[in-house]
């Protein structure tokens, strides 16, 4: 009758109340976005409560990148793969040119690890003299490094933004000398060859540099340095002019190694370095066309190109590695006589390379 009459029992208040409860005293729709019920803020600190924020993306984007750090003993190949994988999955799907601080970790920490991980990688893989290494693993890391020489323009920008800069190492020239690398053991003829040099280079660093050993004698001569190396190269000798290069090398700039500045120490100093040059100036990195400074690079890669082609066409007993060969020895001749680089007057101090004698 209540009901009828327009009246609403007390049972029905509490029914009706139960279904639609009202807001917690201490919880307030958030200021910003009056629009979103769930958008709540404590009425006690003033601080949003948001779960799925900038902060939180960015903790979880950090402990991705922490799985790529090669240096982390807790870090296994698997834990690794899986970081990039799913890394590469969140970079594709995401745009975060906008959000500087993700940027900040892609730049510092993510580029720091790959460049680490994929160089020291590819390197170890090449130079490894175990023969457990799979000559196809080598020659996956050979490829991987012949597949940056075919970006337009990355030869040049290698060069001109490495070896031509003064606080840099050249880069493009270890390189090439990787990959051209047989120019049998050279320079040594043995192990114990290798270590009579390196304790030479060490007395000839102290001889040049220790002031208490300059105080009681005259400094070495390098007709000496030659003289104390003389017959220790298997019998023979090692090259007068690498020797010389040496001296004045070590005379001119002491070796320096303090225990502070190896390992990982060494290594955060190192990429510090880095990143404050990045920031300045001198850390613009010159972007070339295409065919920039050929005559330079051609230089520099044809000696070595042409010494390690010829190491392995008269090595190798395998069919297929001495068609490479030849394929490679065709290819620079093609390269020769449409070069710019012969227009600018190289010709006379390249050798003469005859196809027909070597079975094209």
């Amino acid at each position: 009758l209540k009901m009828r009459a327009g009246g609403i029992g007390e049972s029905s208040k509490w029914k009706k109340q139960k279904r639609s409860p009202r807001p917690l005293r201490h919880m307030v729709q958030s200021p910003s976005d009056p629009s979103n019920p769930s958008t709540l803020s404590n009425n006690l600190s003033g601080v949003a409560l948001i779960p799925y924020g900038l902060p939180c993306l960015r903790e979880l984007f950090r402990f991705l990148i922490s799985l790529t750090n090669p240096h982390d003993r807790h870090n296994t190949d698997a834990m690794i793969h899986m970081g990039l994988q799913l890394l590469t999955v969140a970079l594709e799907s995401s745009y975060i040119v906008n959000y500087q601080s993700l940027l900040v970790l892609v730049k510092d920490e993510l580029c720091r690890h790959l460049f680490q991980m994929y160089l020291k990688k590819v390197m170890d893989i090449i130079t490894s003299e175990s023969t457990k290494m799979p000559y196809e693993m080598k020659e996956m890391g050979l490829e991987a490094l012949v597949q940056l020489w075919r970006i337009p323009s990355f030869v040049t920008e290698l060069y001109i933004n490495y070896d031509c800069d003064f606080y840099c190492s050249n880069l493009f020239e270890d390189l090439t000398k990787l990959l051209s690398k047989k120019v049998n053991g050279s320079p040594f003829m043995n192990n114990d060859a290798g270590f009579a040099l390196a304790y030479a280079v060490i007395m000839l660093n102290t001889d040049q540099h220790n002031h208490n050993v300059r105080k009681q004698n005259i400094p070495m001569t390098v007709e000496q340095f030659k003289k104390n190396l003389k017959g220790v190269n298997g019998s023979k000798d090692f090259d007068q002019d690498m020797l010389e290069d040496m001296y004045n090398a070590i005379k001119s700039e002491e070796i320096v190694m303090p225990d502070e500045q190896t390992g990982l120490v060494k290594e955060n100093y190192v990429w510090s370095v880095l990143l404050h040059r990045g920031a300045t100036p001198e850390g613009i990195f010159l972007h070339l066309p295409p065919g920039s400074y050929d005559y330079d690079l051609f230089t520099m890669t044809w000696g070595p190109t042409i010494a390690a082609l010829s190491y392995v066409f008269d090595k190798s007993l395998d069919e297929n590695i001495i068609q490479k060969a030849i394929t490679g020895f065709r290819y620079m001749s093609l390269q020769l006589l449409d070069s710019k680089v012969m227009k600018q007057g190289l010709t006379n101090d390249l050798p003469k390379i005859h196809i027909s004698t070597v079975g094209c």
